[in-house]
């Protein structure tokens, strides 16, 4: 027993006297001397000019610990005086013992006063990139390195497990860092953001126990102005492996400000999730709320440290939408002060880093609702989609305007803008069809509207647009080339067994024809502004139109008014319509050089036939037109009488003016021309007749 007496009080006396040696000796070793030392040992091993400004507090027991005060990194001369890192306390405190079993225990780490500033000069050099010397020597020793594992590149690269390179049991005390800013000047790209203060609290940590973090900043940047408030805190759950993370009652407000915001943008974000290294995946469910729009995301991702895969859907409730935007001074003021008060998305996707899948996508707009699949191509950039709407009225969405002056002003301004974003257009990857079954603009319905698109290498194709409207159904095709200097623009478009009147007033704001319409037109035009564009349009289109009428004048009525003024007779008032009725009427319509010509009007119809030519200036609006009438008969009544003896006559019809203030008029005068210049060859005829018959003594009757 005696001889066990001995050797236990020399171990107790050795642990006793290394027990007074650590609590002693920081108060009797100053390290601080050493500075320069520690400081030249830094850098050789870093490269970077360290300075520690403040002491250096160092204990041994019961904790390990280091404290470091005012420690600076300093920058090149041209980055400026500043540092590039600056702290003003940084303290680390570990127990000792514990050491010894592979174990971890820290109290509170504090870093006080951390200032970072990254700098970027106009010369794109950073002050956060170690300068140029040593950096021969270390690439010849990395191709080096390189060379000596050849044989072993095709080697599988080994799985490191969690615990190779954690510790037995990790206890920390927590994580404070106070009043940090961090300024990022970018004078390459003129742009500064600045975070001042930033502070993170993380509470104890220790495996299979919660753990909170709290975190706020202030970031401001230039030059748009913007400073945003961010708050982040959360509830942290490791798993004692620590290898799985889990987080909840997570909350992240954002509140920005900016010089294009008449109003503060509010985020508020929270939700809980969980990351599994062990599975290589995660999963998180957040409610995001922004101003009136609450929205709901749930997704996974598997794959995480390799090809990371991306699932999930999200929702937003229905929101007022009108609200929302003019709480940011977005103008909303509608033709229909109703529309827009209700809208809702919804959709589900999968992806990956190259594509993401949209399906079950549905916008709602008030009554309108939209639903379909879209893909999303990163790599190359590309749009796939088909959507399907059910109807939509967009002359309720039209932004009125309540100044007709600057209105008119507007539109007598010519427009000098590019039309066709060409550069824009040329990177365009598309592939896509949208469906409505109603789609109503400019007061005109489409029914069933189809509308394929198709852009490639800046060859833009939207073809067939097809649709039901007038009661009857248009084909078009319209192309975009922006291949070349110049955008080429061309359409052609075919309607068949349109109802004219109401086509009419939609488009000539007043109806100058009714009938059936069936067109055909190819039309072409070079440029990128609207001015250049009808400039440069031309082509060509075949018109047909039956049973229908042409508004704004009576053709038999003229005639007959003016006779009764060439023969000086009254001019009975007249109770008929103003239009003149036709079976069938068609031609061809030849554009160019802003020049509207036809030359081959047929018009048909029970009393007379006309036939015209002539052409439109759209420059000026002027009409220069001639149509030939010829009355083949006259209808019953006193009227009729009154152009009994013109039957058979044609009558040359002239029609000039204006859109706004077409004229018509006979040109009578012409006819009673043409009328004596006839009676007088008939006369002449007659005498030479007479004069043949007397010298050669025959019949000549039918010879003349």
């Amino acid at each position: 027993m005696k001889s066990l007496i001995k050797p236990l009080s020399l171990g107790i006396g050795f642990l006793l006297l290394l027990l007074l040696l650590a609590i002693i000796l920081p108060f009797l070793i100053d390290i601080n001397p050493y500075r320069p030392q520690i400081e030249k040992a830094i850098r050789s091993q870093t490269g970077m000019d360290i300075h520690i400004n403040g002491d250096i507090q160092l204990s041994l027991f019961p904790w390990i610990g280091l404290e470091l005060n005012e420690l600076s990194i300093q920058d090149a001369a041209k980055f400026g005086p500043e540092p590039l890192l600056h702290t003003g306390k940084i303290r680390v405190n570990a127990r000792l013992l514990p050491l010894f079993n592979k174990k971890i225990e820290t109290e509170m780490i504090v870093l006080d006063e951390v200032k970072v500033k990254l700098v970027t000069l106009k010369d794109g050099s950073s002050n956060w990139i170690p300068a140029a010397p040593g950096k021969a020597a270390s690439t010849t020793k990395e191709q080096s390195d390189i060379a000596s594992r050849k044989d072993t590149s095709d080697r599988q690269p080994e799985t490191v497990k969690t615990s190779q390179i954690l510790p037995a049991t990790l206890m920390l005390g927590g994580l404070q860092i106070r009043q940090a800013s961090l300024l990022w000047q970018d004078d390459l790209n003129q742009m500064k953001v600045e975070i001042n203060p930033f502070n993170l609290n993380i509470s104890a940590f220790e495996p299979g126990k919660p753990t909170s973090l709290k975190s706020d900043a202030t970031i401001q940047s230039s030059p748009d102005g913007t400073k945003a408030d961010i708050l982040l805190q959360s509830q942290l759950d490791f798993n004692e492996a620590l290898n799985k993370v889990g987080f909840s009652s997570m909350k992240f407000d954002v509140n920005a400000n900016s010089a294009q915001l008449p109003a503060p943008l509010l985020l508020s974000v929270g939700g809980n999730g969980q990351v599994d290294l062990q599975q290589d995946s995660a999963q998180v469910d957040l409610s995001i709320r922004s101003g009136e729009i609450n929205s709901a995301l749930a997704t996974t991702i598997s794959s995480l440290s390799t090809l990371p895969h991306i699932k999930g859907k999200f929702i937003t409730q229905p929101f007022n939408l009108r609200k929302q935007l003019e709480q940011y001074g977005i103008s909303v003021d509608t033709s229909d002060p109703k529309v827009m008060q209700s809208a809702a998305l919804s959709l589900k996707f999968a992806g990956d880093q190259k594509t993401i899948h949209l399906k079950d996508l549905r916008l709602a707009l008030d009554q309108t609702e939209i639903t379909g699949t879209a893909d999303l191509s990163f790599a190359p950039s590309g749009y796939r989609f088909n959507l399907n709407g059910d109807s939509i009225d967009l002359d309720r969405y039209l932004l009125k305007s309540d100044n007709p002056e600057t209105a008119a002003a507007a539109a007598a301004t010519p427009a000098v803008a590019a039309l066709l974003p060409a550069e824009t257009l040329k990177s365009l990857n598309i592939q896509g069809n949208l469906h409505f079954n109603a789609f109503k603009v400019s007061d005109m319905t489409l029914n069933n509207l189809s509308v394929p698109v198709h852009a490639s290498k800046g060859l833009i194709t939207i073809a067939p647009v097809t649709a039901g409207l007038f009661d009857g159904k248009i084909s078009t095709e319209t192309r975009i080339d922006v291949r070349g200097r110049t955008p080429v623009l061309s359409i052609t478009q075919k309607a068949k067994g349109i109802q004219a009147a109401p086509a009419s007033r939609v488009f000539l704001g007043k109806t100058l024809v009714s009938g059936t319409a069936n067109l055909e037109a190819k039309l072409k035009a070079n440029g990128n502004d609207p001015q250049t564009l009808q400039n440069t349009a031309q082509g060509d289109v075949h018109f047909r139109f039956t049973d229908g009428a042409i508004h704004g004048i009576n053709i038999m009525e003229t005639l007959r008014t003016a006779r009764a003024k060439l023969k000086g007779q009254p001019v009975a008032k007249s109770t008929a319509p103003m239009k003149t009725d036709f079976t069938e009427m068609q031609g061809d319509i030849h554009l160019s050089n802003q020049i509207i010509s036809n030359e081959n009007l047929d018009l048909k119809s029970p009393f007379l036939r006309l036939r015209g030519h002539g052409n439109v200036n759209l420059k000026n609006e002027n009409i220069n037109y001639l149509a030939d009438v010829k009355i083949t008969a006259t209808p019953t009544g006193q009227g009729g009488k009154d152009l009994q003896d013109l039957v058979g006559v044609t009558i040359p019809l002239r029609i000039g003016g204006t859109f706004d203030k077409p004229s018509y008029y006979p040109d009578l005068k012409r006819l009673v021309r043409k009328q004596v210049k006839k009676k007088a060859t008939k006369k002449i005829r007659k005498e030479i007749q007479k004069e043949l018959q007397k010298k050669l003594g025959i019949d000549l009757k039918g010879l003349f």
